[in-house]
């Protein structure tokens, strides 16, 4: 075990139990956000699997399957797949890569039974550190580093480990998110902040702001101060450019929920009014957006917030 790993999570269990455990707390209600945004972030452009379909080619399969039980029903399937290939090249990292996604997904969007879901994110995290390790060696030690030694060599990389990066960060977010109502897996969220922030030093916009939203859903789970949440959001609904459509779905779930009444709901109902298709890369993303914009209104229509009224007020831009 590497020297510090114990003294970093001790101090970070001490500061969430002195915080009264907010961050787990708060971690219940972002968890529901960050559900579709861990499942489209796992397949982004320029991560490949091999053989087969590229990742690429699953997210536009997902955008197009009408119901997700038919993803859910057909995941098994394709992990036993890649399973039944690594037998014959456990070492092969784009392989890895893939299973590690795949298991993520399914155990992190489509399992409810907790024994299970924390069993199938643990195998997705095992295999994308080991993936992670082939490309930037040291990583595959992440969990046990200390957060000094883990930010030693997240600085150290280059920016052509960006996607390994945020593949590592993705993977290991949905390990915490299943795990988060334990203060260990909570206590990792800073070292996936240095994750997304090191991609951000490398490409401000990546993704259309996808790493600034995580750094966003990050920072509101650690109950950080509004005004750095509200700029991650702020900077990542510029980035986006309103192609990304998701990206403004959460900020204004946050906006109403955090009392910013007519900003959040004008946010949300824009959506609805913005019919361009953007870039086919965003296609799934938008597609849930727009199916996750009517239920938030509806909940907060209950709440007595968002009425209709106010989809005629000023736009957001």
């Amino acid at each position: 075990m590497i020297t510090g790993m114990d003294d970093r999570h001790e101090m970070r269990r001490k500061k969430y139990h002195d915080q009264g455990n907010s961050c787990g707390g708060n971690m219940i209600g972002i968890g529901k956000w960050l559900i579709k945004v861990l499942l489209v972030g796992l397949f982004l452009p320029g991560c490949t699997l091999t053989p087969g379909p590229s990742a690429d080619d699953i997210a536009a399969g997902l955008a197009r399957v009408p119901e997700t039980g038919i993803i859910r029903d057909g995941l098994p399937a394709y992990i036993i797949m890649i399973e039944s290939l690594l037998n014959r090249t456990p070492e092969n990292p784009e392989l890895l890569e893939a299973a590690a996604r795949l298991y993520s997904l399914y155990g992190g969007y489509f399992v409810d039974e907790q024994t299970r879901a924390e069993n199938l994110t643990t195998r997705a995290l095992d295999y994308a550190l080991i993936a992670a390790d082939r490309r930037i060696p040291g990583m595959g030690l992440a969990r046990s580093s200390s957060y000094q030694d883990f930010k030693r060599l997240v600085n150290n990389t280059v920016r052509d480990d960006i996607d390994t990066l945020f593949f590592i960060g993705s993977i290991w977010l949905d390990w915490v998110r299943v795990r988060r109502d334990e203060l260990d897996a909570v206590a990792d969220l800073p070292m996936i902040q240095l994750l997304m922030q090191r991609i951000a030093v490398f490409e401000a916009g990546y993704h259309g702001g996808m790493a600034t939203l995580y750094l966003a859903l990050l920072a509101s789970m650690e109950d950080a101060d509004n005004d750095q949440i509200r700029g991650y959001f702020a900077l990542a609904s510029e980035q986006a450019a309103g192609k990304h459509l998701l990206v403004d779905y959460f900020f204004g779930v946050w906006q109403v929920e955090n009392g910013e009444m007519k900003e959040g709901c004008a946010r949300l109902y824009d959506i609805l009014d913005n019919r361009q298709t953007g870039a086919s890369v965003f296609s799934l993303y938008n597609d849930l957006a727009r199916t996750q914009v009517p239920k938030a209104l509806e909940a907060f229509r209950q709440q007595g917030n968002c009425s209709v009224s106010d989809r005629k007020g000023e736009r957001i831009p």
